[in-house]
């Protein structure tokens, strides 16, 4: 599977709210969606407003967080953890279809970059933030953090 992605030079930073936990196995979408219940739950009854868009961003040692970006000004659930990183060069890749094609989809990419003789890193990310209720138009941004280029 050839896939469409672009290698993305400069950093980009993300400030989030939210929920981590341990992923055992390949059991991302289970935690995944628990984590993003307790995180709306939260921010329902902090009264905070964000921005609706869902980070699920895949840590270091099987560790995986959920959250969203609040709204400038917002509340700050106390039940929930900040996470602030940066990404000095990534990968990314917009998929389009369905939630359950996203592992093959990761795959794909892995393989790509080991063509290219690159090497992914954490943090890397999907950023939902356009859900349609017809699977082939869903959308994710995929981001994988890369290693330093060897020029660095």
């Amino acid at each position: 599977m050839i896939v469409d992605f672009e290698i993305v030079e400069e950093p980009c930073g993300f400030e989030l709210v939210g929920r981590s936990a341990p992923v055992v196995g390949d059991a991302f979408a289970s935690v995944g969606m628990r984590l993003m219940e307790e995180v709306f739950a939260n921010i329902a009854v902090a009264g905070a407003e964000s921005t609706g868009i869902i980070h699920w961003v895949y840590l270091p040692e099987g560790q995986m967080f959920v959250g969203l970006e609040l709204v400038p000004g917002s509340n700050f659930p106390s039940d929930l953890e900040p996470l602030a990183f940066e990404i000095p060069r990534s990968l990314r890749h917009l998929h389009v279809g369905p939630y359950h094609d996203l592992p093959a989809k990761w795959k794909a990419l892995e393989a790509e970059l080991e063509a290219l003789g690159e090497s992914s890193t954490t943090p890397s990310l999907e950023v939902y933030g356009h859900h349609s209720e017809d699977p082939a138009r869903q959308e994710t941004m995929i981001i994988i953090a890369l290693e330093p280029s060897r020029g660095d």
